[in-house]
């Protein structure tokens, strides 16, 4: 991990989390390129600090269709 990726894993966000909560991802074309890039930031904070997160979806379901 580079040294400029380090510094960018504060734990300000890049975009507004509520912008995700009311979309249904259906595929990644859908996102915009800051979304892409804030979602890949928040998985780089996820990695870095998992601690940080282990309650982060209590509570919560997921429903997947194939």
């Amino acid at each position: 991990m580079s040294v400029q990726t380090r510094k960018s894993m504060e734990v300000s966000p890049m975009i507004e989390p509520k912008v995700f909560w009311s979309r249904d991802l259906i595929s990644t074309r859908d996102l915009s390129p800051s979304e892409v890039e804030a979602i890949l930031h928040l998985a780089g904070l996820m990695k870095a600090r998992p601690a940080d997160f282990r309650s982060a979806l209590a509570g919560k379901q997921m429903a997947m269709f194939f």
